[in-house]
């Protein structure tokens, strides 16, 4: 395995604990109103 798939998964990885967490912890309307263009 390379180093730059690597870095690539970690991002991956990093980024769906971010969205988890802001997809349990910010209020629904507050997303709501960020998806509505």
């Amino acid at each position: 395995m390379n180093v730059i798939k690597f870095g690539i998964l970690m991002k991956l990885m990093c980024a769906k604990i971010l969205y988890k967490y802001f997809k349990n912890h910010v209020p629904e309307g507050l997303l709501n109103s960020v998806k509505r263009p």
